[in-house]
């Protein structure tokens, strides 16, 4: 069945919030005579209003256009054909699939071969920006197990290529893996590539021999262990206002961690942090809000030598800790003061399993947030090459949860190891809107568009930390 829009208007755009356009099947068609707009204005670029459309075309089914602007979630080729006269990827756009695109593509936003195992044709040529990704996925050591890019024009590359490696799969020297083939001439290449999936040290070459680019493992791919570290620093009080820390742990298999509550060892340049909290005390509760364990002096537990064999123990006897076996899930931790102590107080989870396919993933941590010292700081540790990291300061929307005193309005800060401001954020949506909606990550309210920042790349190994902050 074929169906076309008269050219009653100079444009179409595709979608309202949640709209989506499904040509699927073979004999299915869809002829738009005018430009195409995926997405739109709602992502803060663009003509056109749009909202988060989204384009599927699958099953030999196929969708013709003049033009095609592609902002939100994109478009997705699956065994069937998009043909324009010009492919724009926006940035924060995305376009991915194994079918036929036919026509020019300029990315400037991201492109995902394969989808993810499989061929994406392109019939013309490619350009790459200076910023933006192509993305291809590794399943194994044959053709078969890869993404790929083919492009029957000519390619203008540049900004970053991304080799994932999914499926347990990982590189072992040798190997060799045909990611992009270009039939006609080639300018420039990736001035960077990336393994988010593989621990930093990984060796690698890479670039075209006879049209087909290609990456060869110089040394075996470890698997990267994420988040090494994940704490926060924030005002401790006692009853609502504890500080909470909620994580997880993702994977398949159990995943060993100390927990630390830390107050009268702080210190800022080596002198004691004033304002501490003097007498920790510390709870672990799973997902379902059940005790696991608590510690209030750490010398006290019962799993001292555990914590001194961590090489990570508490330097102050007041302080707390708690090694546990945790299955993947749920958990959180509750920092509070022995008597109802108040002060500044530090809650972080450390990763001591040797197994990195099991990972901590998140924290989330609910508490006092002020100016000047009393900022709420998180910090982490990472070891990926390079990891994509979203960091969200949230207020406005805890109140639908309940929580009396929501921050109206924070801002969000990342700093790097040497203390160097590298992202701030006032209102999420003022950058990178699409990039962000893009992640899956639960999508916030209108009250609560405020301090979301997407840090990224973040090179490995490195420490950083994001301070949240209430109006001064």
């Amino acid at each position: 069945m074929a169906a076309s829009f008269p050219p009653l208007a100079p444009e179409l755009a595709s979608g309202g919030p949640g709209g989506e356009l499904v040509v699927d099947g073979a004999g299915s068609a869809f002829n738009v005579r005018t430009n195409l707009y995926v997405g739109g204005a709602d992502y803060g670029s663009g003509p056109v209003a749009g909202g988060v459309g989204l384009i599927q075309i699958s099953n030999d089914g196929a969708l013709s256009s003049a033009a095609t602007t592609i902002f939100g979630q994109g478009t997705i080729v699956d065994d069937g054909s998009l043909t324009s006269e010009g492919v724009t990827i926006a940035p924060g756009g995305l376009l991915k699939g194994n079918g036929v695109l036919s026509g020019d593509v300029t990315n400037a936003g991201e492109v995902e071969a394969g989808d993810s195992i499989g061929l994406l044709l392109l019939e013309g040529d490619y350009t790459q920006a200076s910023t933006r990704t192509l993305t291809v996925e590794v399943d194994g050591p044959g053709s078969g197990d890869q993404g790929h890019l083919s492009v029957t024009g000519g390619a203008t590359l540049d900004g970053t290529l991304e080799v994932r490696f999914g499926n347990s799969f990982l590189p072992l020297q040798g190997q060799v893996f045909d990611l992009l083939d270009v039939s006609g001439a080639v300018t420039g290449s990736f001035p960077q590539i990336t393994f988010p999936d593989l621990r930093s040290g990984f060796q690698f070459s890479a670039g075209f021999e006879n049209g087909v680019y290609q990456i060869m493992a110089l040394s075996d791919g470890a698997p990267a262990a994420g988040f090494l570290n994940i704490s926060t620093r924030a005002q401790v009080g006692p009853g609502e206002d504890a500080l909470i820390a909620g994580f997880i742990i993702m994977g398949t298999v159990a995943k060993k961690v100390i927990i630390r509550g830390l107050g009268p060892s702080l210190t800022v340049n080596g002198i004691p942090l004033p304002g501490s909290l003097d007498d920790p005390t510390l709870e672990l509760r799973d997902g379902a809000g059940d005790l696991i364990s608590a510690n209030d002096n750490w010398m006290d537990s019962p799993q001292r030598q555990e914590i001194i064999d961590s090489t990570i123990a508490p330097t102050d006897d007041r302080e707390a800790a708690i090694v546990a076996t945790l299955a993947p899930g749920n958990y959180t931790a509750i920092l509070t003061g022995v008597g109802n102590g108040t002060g500044i107080g530090v809650v972080e989870a450390y990763d001591l399993g040797p197994d990195v396919t099991v990972n901590l993933a998140n924290i989330s941590t609910r508490g006092i947030v002020g100016t000047g010292g009393d900022v709420m700081i998180g910090g982490f540790i990472l070891d990926d090459q390079n990891a994509i990291v979203l960091l969200r300061a949230l207020g406005p929307s805890l109140t639908q949860a309940g929580i009396s005193n929501a921050l109206a309005d924070p801002t969000l800060e990342l700093h790097n190891g040497n203390g160097d401001v590298i992202a701030f954020n006032n209102d999420w949506q003022e950058t990178d809107e699409a990039i962000i909606r893009n992640t899956g990550i639960r999508r916030l309210t209108a009250r609560n568009r405020r301090s979301l920042q997407r840090s990224g790349p973040v090179s490995s190994p490195r420490s950083c930390v994001a301070k949240m902050k209430a109006p001064a």
